[in-house]
């Protein structure tokens, strides 16, 4: 039994470790972090969510673990003084220091290691987790039933305090109860979505927030100077890119002012050749992040964004970045109609550009595809042609009916939610389509 001791403490001393750093990862990958991963399909991660819903029980289960590893660290240490101590009379005094010792060590070697490294851990071990939980469910359910008389009591009078605080406080400033809450509850609100939308922006690519090729507005390389403030007029952007024959050979950006400049002059020189700036190009797998580095560091307002064969896809400009973070900045030149319109709880008439990460916030859905943004894009993703009004696609119980389109595209589409004519494979939420 001595011999096994001594290699018993380290063991027990890494198990005690592992425990503090799966619990701090576990309780760090939540949220926005959690979400970002579901997002990204990484394995593992949609089980991770799972098991972070019974959040309760998970806490518990937690403390039961932690708690058992450091009792069983506690009694090899002892044992290890008891064996080998050679001052009896401090056998107590050494086995409590190291002791203490150990966990001290365990719990900041796990917190860095469970912080430095929380999403991969929390992953890879989410199976392992799930079966401890499920084997510890009665116990740590049994452990929330006894101590929540307990959190109930301390959070009303928690509760309590905050209202009078809260109460004291308005009637300090003279407010009125109504709109003070009101306001309070708004800019909480504002601020949650601007937090969301900065964490969104490192994993979000240029192409879920550029305008797509059949959108941009551009001029034409020998236009004169006339044609092109008509264009600026008529369509309202101050930037417009370039191009010779079509928009593949971009000769760069002009900017409206040094085409009102150039305008204004009246010099026989002028062309939109010698106004023109070099454009900045970028590609659609470019993170929404790094672009907006980029934008600051080069100056620059707008990109033109490329595919892997070097093809124009769309244009970006500091604006779109910008609404990612605080939502739509309508301008007067921005059209009234917005690309989601609700019916019902179950029904929505959507622009066919809409995102799907926002239909399936919507519906409560999970829509998504190989290298697929938008409604019109799942739709042509599954039918494989060009559609047409009145076909039908049908995805994860929602139903997708085509409204009207223009040309090659798809316009307004009609979403149902629970209602499939043709069914959806639930596994793999294959879209299926059928005509109306």
């Amino acid at each position: 039994m001595s011999a096994l001791l001594l290699p018993a403490y380290p063991l027990a001393l890494i198990l005690l470790t592992l425990v503090v750093a799966l619990e701090d990862a576990f309780f760090k990958t939540r949220g926005e972090r959690l979400e970002r991963l579901v997002q990204r399909r990484r394995p593992g991660a949609r089980r991770l969510a799972q098991l972070q819903e019974s959040h309760d029980s998970l806490t518990m289960a937690a403390l039961m673990i932690r708690s058992t590893a450091t009792v069983l660290f506690a009694i090899i240490s002892f044992g290890l003084v008891l064996e080998y101590s050679p001052w009896p009379s401090l056998e107590v005094l050494l086995g409590i220091i190291l002791t203490i010792a150990g966990v001290i060590l365990a719990q900041a070697a796990g917190r860095v290691w469970g912080g430095h490294d929380a999403d991969r851990l929390a992953l890879v071990s989410a199976p392992l987790v799930a079966f401890v939980n499920a084997v510890l469910s009665v116990p740590a359910s049994a452990l929330h039933t006894l101590f929540r008389p307990l959190a109930r009591a301390l959070g009303q009078k928690r509760s309590d305090n905050l209202a009078v605080e809260r109460s004291d406080q308005r009637s300090a400033n003279g407010d009125h109860l109504n709109g003070t809450d009101d306001a309070v509850t708004v800019d909480e609100e504002w601020e949650r979505n601007v937090m969301r939308g900065l964490v969104r922006l490192e994993s979000l690519a240029v192409r879920e927030v550029m305008v797509p090729r059949p959108d941009i507005v551009g001029i034409e390389a020998g236009s004169s100077l006339e044609d092109a403030v008509q264009i600026v007029m008529q369509e309202g952007f101050s930037r417009l890119p370039l191009y010779r024959g079509n928009l593949d050979d971009t000769v760069g950006i002009v900017y409206a002012k040094d085409l009102l400049a150039a305008f204004q002059n009246k010099n026989e020189d002028s062309t939109l050749e010698s106004i023109v700036r070099a454009p900045l190009h970028v590609p659609e797998t470019k993170r929404v992040g790094d672009l907006l580095r980029e934008f600051q560091s080069r100056r620059v307002h707008i990109a033109l964004v490329v595919d892997e064969y070097g093809s124009l896809v769309g244009l970006v400009t500091n604006e779109d970045l910008l609404e990612e973070i605080v939502g739509d900045i309508d301008d007067e030149f921005t059209a009234s109609e917005p690309l989601v319109r609700r019916v019902s709880e179950q029904e929505a008439v959507v622009d066919a550009r809409a995102p799907l990460k926002y239909i399936n916030e919507m519906f409560n859905v999970e829509l998504h595809a190989e290298g697929v943004d938008t409604v019109g894009g799942l739709i042509l993703y599954a039918l494989g042609r060009i559609p047409h009004p009145g076909e039908t696609v049908s995805d994860n119980g929602l139903t997708m009916t085509i409204l009207s389109t223009t040309g090659r595209r798809v316009r307004q589409v009609r979403l149902l939610h629970g209602e499939s004519p043709t069914g959806t494979d639930a596994e793999d939420h294959t879209p299926t389509a059928a005509s109306a």
